[in-house]
């Protein structure tokens, strides 16, 4: 029988040695994303090293490689020499690959980093980990990250992992040098990077279910940060190449002569495998989205410029429609008209453009802008965006020569029987009550949605209930199935000369964060003005009341600008109601005694959206905004809702 101490000594060699091999791993993905001298068209293969290289950081993570205690997850102490046999394969592909393509070159060592610096949070997990060599403030680095502000702030863009688990980073000395590639082909490095990617499918299958879980999840929201990151075409076209597979991936089997007798294991392996090529292709179709969004909101590119209305998206005759009579007269046409396509049950959704102005440059860019938007609309998208199938637009002209634009939608039939259009505002008051279950999950589908929208950096500009929609045959619809409408208003977010100002409406206005309601649309829409319209929303969802009920505004029709741009501060209980408004109780009093606290702290985190989207200090830059809203919505927003509609 093995003495005691010396089987300790061996688990502690190998798990010394487990950690020595993944700092060599760790380090290797470093030199490779920044590598110099990689040819342009090659840009997207630095993209999917990058993936890997956070796919094999968030592993370490889980497994405990990375903590400074070298206390490995138990899991894979059962697999210690498995774990060796699997980093040792990719620091040796890693090596090989540098050794036989490229070059290293010293490189300046870096000033001494301030840890003090209060100014720049570390952008992600790798910057965290890494001293340069000789760096004087390591023994500032050594301090528990449960320990200050300042510590959680540093670990704010990894997630809340790291803070949770009370335990200290290691830190990674690295050389001051830098790989320099002098002869890469394509084909080789794409064949190394699918190797990587079966090796870390294969290390991400030895964690235990609920390990995971918490990595899926962490990946999921780290591919949504490498799209927030990305906002010009060229990089999004990159992107899209480094997700589209390639041939060595068309029929991949898992190149690890390890452990494939064990029939289960290997079954964890694919599945981890289809995860991934599961998730990829979902951001891919993002990335196809965004790539669209940002055509259509930047008017002076030259898609928006040299392109004719009739080629972008699909303008379809109205020969080939079937109207009611009288259906198309502008005096009386409704926001959305039902009509037959070519057999087909569709409806239109109307944008006006104001009369006199038929031939001039704004309406021709006005033609443009539909087409784009319809282009937008008509891609196909995940669930969670709730968007209608969207065929085309049509264009009709007036006599006057006013002109009207109108997006066509297919209607969903219901038990075979063409479905009636009812707006969230029109049901809102009518009949009972629906039950709290319904009201929640309602909610936290309108909020995915519109968490959706944003990640692609679609602004939608005019969320309101009665652009909220749902197909109803008989009786009450489908809660869970609203459609998001309104797109008229889903315009660039640089408010410029050819964004629409929208006239004063209190129906409108009254949804409208302050900022952007009438005659206040100078400067940028942010997407923190969505989420405070999503937040009256869900005020009215969860007390099944329009927003003017609740508030007490007798006559809304004649309420004035003025009076509107204070409900911000009247749903939040900031300012008292004046005197002519009917008192009815604090909104969010209101809204925790009908659907609970937490519910209330949700609504409370929308209409205060606006303070997260504001610089944390001098000089912050905008993507570390877009990251810190996209990381609120999702966490303080759309999980909690979706978290207490599940427990309903």
């Amino acid at each position: 029988m093995a003495e005691p101490l010396s089987v300790l000594g061996a688990a502690v060699g190998v798990t010394s040695l487990i950690i020595q091999i993944a700092d060599e791993c760790i380090k290797g993905f470093k030199f490779y994303h920044e590598a110099a001298n990689l040819p342009e068209t090659y840009r997207y293969l630095r993209v999917r090293v990058q993936i890997e290289q956070q796919r094999f950081l968030h592993f370490s993570l889980e497994a405990g490689i990375l903590f400074a205690d070298g206390v490995i997850s138990g899991t894979l102490q059962v697999n210690q020499h498995l774990l060796v046999a699997v980093l040792t394969e990719i620091r040796v592909l890693l090596e090989r690959y540098a050794d036989t393509k490229g070059k290293y070159e010293q490189s300046v060592a870096p000033a001494d980093v301030d840890w003090d610096d209060d100014q720049e949070p570390k952008a992600d997990l790798m910057a965290l980990l890494f001293l340069p060599q000789g760096d004087k403030t390591i023994e500032k680095r050594e301090h528990p990250i449960s320990k200050g502000l300042k510590s959680l702030k540093s670990v704010r863009k990894v997630g809340n992992a790291i803070a949770q688990t009370g335990r200290n980073l290691r830190t990674i000395t690295v050389e001051p040098k830098r790989l320099v590639w002098v002869a890469v082909d394509k084909d080789s490095f794409e064949c190394l990077i699918s190797k990587l990617e079966d090796l870390n499918s294969f290390l991400i299958a030895l964690l235990d279910s609920s390990q995971l879980r918490r990595l899926q999840d962490t990946m999921n929201a780290n591919y949504l940060e490498i799209l927030q990151l990305r906002n010009d075409v060229d990089s999004l076209t990159t992107l899209i190449k480094a997700l589209t597979p390639g041939a060595e991936n068309q029929q991949k089997s898992l190149d690890v002569n390890i452990g494939q007798e064990n029939n289960s294991f290997s079954q964890i392996v694919t599945g981890e495998t289809a995860t991934q090529e599961k998730r990829k292709r979902y951001l891919k179709q993002l990335v196809e989205i965004k790539i669209r969004s940002t055509v259509l909101s930047q008017p002076d590119s030259k898609a928006m410029v040299i392109s004719d209305p009739v080629s972008i998206g699909t303008l379809l005759p109205l020969r080939d429609f079937a109207f009611v009579e009288g259906a198309l007269e502008f005096d009386t046409l409704q926001q959305r008209t039902s009509a037959v396509y070519q057999g087909l049950s569709v409806w239109i959704e109307w944008k006006d453009v104001p009369a006199g102005n038929g031939l001039s440059p704004e309406n021709e860019q006005v033609g443009r802008r539909i087409g784009l938007l319809t282009d937008l609309l008509r891609l196909v998208k995940p669930d969670g965006f709730r968007a209608p199938p969207c065929l085309g637009y049509v264009k009709v002209v007036a006599s006057d020569h006013a002109i009207r634009y109108g997006i066509v939608f297919e209607k969903e039939s219901i038990d075979s029987v063409q479905p009636d259009i009812i707006t969230l505002r029109e049901l809102l008051g009518r009949g009972p009550k629906p039950s709290l279950s319904l009201r929640i999950s309602l909610c936290a589908v309108v909020a995915r949605c519109v968490h959706s929208f944003h990640a692609v950096n679609w602004l939608h500009k005019a969320l309101r209930a009665d652009n909220i929609v749902f197909y109803s045959s008989r009786g009450l619809p489908d809660l869970r199935a609203p459609f998001v409408s309104g797109f008229e208003l889903s315009r660039p977010s640089i408010m410029d000369q050819m964004t629409e100002k929208p006239r004063f409406d209190a129906l409108k206005d009254i949804y409208r964060h302050p900022n952007t309601q009438s005659g206040q649309t100078d400067g940028k829409y942010q997407k923190s003005y969505d989420i405070y319209s999503l937040g009256v929303v869900i005020i009215e969802i969860a007390l099944w009341k329009r927003v003017e009920d609740i508030v007490g505004l007798q006559n809304l029709s004649k309420a004035k600008p003025r009076t509107l741009r204070e409900m911000q501060s009247w749903l939040l209980g900031q300012s008292a109601l004046p005197p002519h408004v009917t008192k009815t109780g604090l909104c969010l009093q209101q809204v925790a005694s009908a659907c609970g606290d937490a519910f209330r702290n949700v609504v409370k985190c929308c209409l205060e959206a606006d303070t997260v989207e504001k610089p944390e200090y001098l000089g912050e830059q905008g993507t570390a905004i877009a990251l810190r809203l996209h990381k609120v919505t999702e966490q303080d927003i759309v999980n909690k809702l979706e978290y207490i509609a599940g427990v309903l």
